[in-house]
């Protein structure tokens, strides 16, 4: 299916803050490279757009953020009490439950979801967490509980499609191939992922920390089989990735052709999933709005602190997305490089326009031309191209003939020019 994306104002956090008190990270990875080849031996894989999936899949401390924002009457079921087994316990009555997640569990990924469990979860991270709807967003539910829906044009986050979820396992960017396995290679073994009753349980999401797919992220072979959007024989949704409890690495491949579907209703001890984000860059900076958290606060390239409405979150005058690129800091004024301004060196110069610092970076400014204006010493050209004249300290002021120098950042007219030597420089 593809899907319309709506250039809308958004900003989708990485964090999921659900309750008062609590806020856990949702980490995603980007999914690049739009409009790649599908997978030559199943057909699947092909994306014409850019993306975000969830690094790993929903965990019990995810999940039950989500209860205790919108679980209080338990609505359409999205919570179920085999869940307590795994790690989500419901507690109190009716029109009050709260769920509390078994500490040494909160990191599993949270099983016995339906595909509209994780619809209704999408949404809600949709809408804003916290008290966001359910109901509407990227699936227009109404309540139901039953048959098919499909998703929303311009919807922020959803459940991934077969086609994404399928690029996020087994593409490789680099040389433009499908591995077999998700893990980047062509075989597994149980030491790579959580299968063949190896541990007789779910792990942690990202226990395999060693075996990541081509785009970073983990356990897309076993710990749970994880629905996507597909729709299987007019009435079921698929799934793709197997499980910890499957017998052999054949569920966990590329080409388990038929995968996995079922009724979008079940839930089992073996099934979760795992979202899927729109890529808008709404400020046109380079980066995307899920990155831009907009905390004041730089941690990465996937978490930058930014402001997603602003291109120059500090404004020292060099974008966001190039800061991030130069690893300077986007969110401090005081931090950036200056050659990304156009400031390609600083010179000292004397009255023959000579850099006096020997470094060269553009050559001397040399042949150089000198006139009075308003009784000041000015700068009237460099080599042959005429420049902007320049008022010393920036106003009239009278130097003597000899014994005097001044500094100050030269700037390339044409940045395309430098570093020629013959390049026509400006003081900035």
């Amino acid at each position: 299916m593809n899907r319309l994306f709506s250039l809308i104002a958004c900003s989708l956090s990485a964090a999921l803050a659900t309750s008062a008190s609590a806020t856990v990270a949702m980490d995603y990875v980007r999914v690049g490279n739009p409009n790649n080849a599908a997978d030559p031996t199943t057909s699947y894989g092909a994306v014409d757009h850019a993306y975000w999936i969830g690094k790993y899949e929903v965990t019990n401390a995810q999940y039950a953020e989500f209860l205790n924002a919108k679980g209080q009457s338990n609505a359409n079921g999205i919570y179920n009490s085999s869940m307590s087994s795994y790690g989500i316990t419901q507690s109190g009555s009716s029109g009050s439950y709260s769920y509390t997640v078994t500490s040494a569990l909160a990191n599993r990924p949270v099983v016995f979801v339906s595909w509209f469990d994780a619809a209704r979860f999408a949404n809600w991270m949709s809408n804003g967490r916290g008290n966001g709807d359910t109901e509407t967003g990227a699936y227009t539910l109404n309540g139901a509980t039953s048959g098919i829906i499909l998703a929303n044009a311009g919807d922020k986050v959803y459940i991934p499609s077969e086609n994404e979820w399928y690029k996020a396992a087994y593409y490789n960017a680099v040389n433009a191939s499908y591995s077999l396995y998700p893990n980047g290679q062509n075989s597994i073994t149980m030491a790579d992922a959580n299968y063949g009753w190896s541990v007789g349980s779910t792990t942690d999401v990202g226990t395999y920390g060693n075996d990541p797919s081509s785009y970073g992220t983990f356990d897309q072979g076993g710990n749970v089989w994880e629905w996507n959007d597909a729709i299987i024989s007019e009435s079921s949704r698929g799934l793709r990735g197997g499980a910890w409890s499957d017998d052999n690495a054949l569920s966990l491949s590329s080409t388990y052709l038929n995968h996995l579907y079922e009724t979008p209703t079940l839930e089992q001890y073996y099934i979760g999933f795992r979202v899927a984000a729109v890529s808008i860059d709404t400020d046109s900076d380079g980066i995307d709005d899920l990155a831009e958290t907009n905390t004041g606060i730089y941690i990465s390239a996937t978490n930058t602190g930014t402001n997603p409405n602003s291109a120059d979150t500090d404004g020292d005058g060099v974008p966001d997305g190039l800061e991030v690129k130069e690893k300077t800091s986007p969110v401090d004024a005081t931090k950036f490089n200056a050659f990304s301004k156009g400031l390609v060196g600083y010179y000292p110069l004397d009255e023959t326009g000579t850099d006096k610092t020997g470094s060269g970076y553009n050559g001397n400014l040399t042949n150089s031309s000198w006139e009075n204006v308003d009784g000041a010493k000015a700068l009237k050209s460099i080599g042959s191209s005429p420049s902007g004249l320049l008022i010393p300290n920036g106003g009239a002021r009278a130097l003597p003939a000899t014994g005097w120098a001044i500094s100050g950042w030269v700037k390339c007219n044409d940045f395309s020019a430098a570093p020629s030597p013959n390049g026509y420089f400006r003081l900035y």
